[in-house]
């Protein structure tokens, strides 16, 4: 029994340290490889390249597009008063953490990666805060509502809203696409720095249901009465 837990508990632990390696280091790495890069003005060819393309197609962003990590907030502060009057408040913590969080990393981190222009003037964009809102909004909204009838749809609708932002922010000259690419980069980081950290599954079935309120007993076909069965 004892090596079956040590088992279980390696398993685990090997289990949470590639979630670790993938979800947040994978994605930091690159993240501060391309802001030092950014920093010192060595930016990669692409960028350039990526961004005039954007600017030459005759599709036009409309400027509402750049508010829609606003939206998406709105409907994430809906979600997380659904889980405080249910009173799940690690999946609440989740939600105000992930979206607040954004929000400070943007704010601490772009004096430490300042683009120099042409003109040698210092701009602070490097990473896009409204990429990395967006992206960390978006992606804890389908991870509140993933076992929910609605993951689908939210999955669908976050990922346009991400990469629509993305566009509409290089088409509208406000970002260049490192910019970009480092909001996402970091949210990714972001986000499952917090889901790891959340003690609890917050995509199980019943992250809106109100805790203490236990499934109901079941009572099997010839069980004695008195003596319900929980289901298997």
């Amino acid at each position: 029994m004892r090596s079956a837990a040590r088992t279980r508990r390696s398993y685990l632990a090997s289990k949470r340290a590639l979630a670790l390696s993938i979800g947040v280091v994978l994605p930091l790495a690159p993240f501060v490889a391309l802001g030092i890069d950014v920093r010192h003005g060595r930016t990669p060819g692409w960028d350039s390249a990526v961004a005039r393309f954007l600017r030459d197609l005759s599709v036009q962003f409309p400027d509402d597009l750049l508010r829609i990590e606003r939206q998406a907030s709105v409907l994430l502060a809906v979600l997380v008063i659904v889980l405080l009057y249910r009173r799940r408040f690690r999946p609440a913590w989740f939600g105000v953490a992930s979206a607040g969080g954004a929000l400070a990393l943007d704010l601490l981190l772009k004096p430490a990666f300042p683009r120099r222009l042409v003109s040698g003037e210092l701009q602070l964009a490097y990473p896009s805060g409204h990429a990395l809102v967006s992206f960390a909004t978006a992606t804890t909204i389908v991870l509140l509502l993933w076992r929910t009838r609605w993951r689908l749809p939210a999955a669908a609708a976050a990922t346009l809203a991400v990469l629509v932002t993305g566009l509409a922010l290089v088409d509208s000259g406000w970002h260049e696409p490192s910019d970009v690419l480092g909001g996402w980069l970091l949210g990714i980081s972001w986000v499952s720095a917090l889901w790891l950290l959340t003690p609890i599954r917050v995509g199980r079935r019943d992250v809106f249901k109100p805790n203490g309120c236990p499934s109901e007993p079941v009572l099997r076909k010839g069980a004695p009465a008195g003596r319900p069965e929980r289901p298997a």
